[in-house]
């Protein structure tokens, strides 16, 4: 079973002055859900421990990581779809952390997202080799 971390209070209010302060400035909406569809902040924050990962592989010391991130990283380039998932490449060190070895890769939809991941862990492979 999957543990989640402990529930956040969020305060509402705020979340709605927020979302309100951004239309008003004529901004671009940036919460989405999983399919796309547009959501407010609130929405967003309290959904966001739920359920982000799309796929990881590991790669000797290598871990590819894909995850729902929500948030428009588009910044409405173009009028293109959100891109709300993304793919990164990480080297796990053993006592600090890890560092990014490539990405973030960004997607529109969850299929391609999964697809982005498979193209990466295949380009990994071959710059790794066969100990991975």
């Amino acid at each position: 079973m999957k543990s989640r971390r402990p529930r956040r209070r969020i305060d509402r209010a705020l979340f709605d002055a927020l979302d309100r302060e951004r239309a008003d400035n004529g901004l671009p909406h940036w919460y989405f859900d999983r399919r796309g569809k547009a959501i407010s902040m609130y929405d967003w924050a309290t959904r966001f421990d739920l359920d982000r990962h799309v796929a990881e592989t590991t790669l000797g010391n290598c871990w590819v990581s894909t995850v729902y991130v929500g948030v428009d990283m588009t910044y409405d380039l173009a009028g293109r779809k959100p891109h709300i998932f993304e793919t990164m490449v990480f080297h796990r060190k053993k006592k600090r952390g890890s560092t990014v070895l490539d990405g973030p890769v960004r997607y529109a939809t969850l299929a391609q997202a999964a697809r982005g991941h498979k193209r990466i862990v295949a380009k990994w492979r071959g710059k790794l080799g066969p100990v991975a």
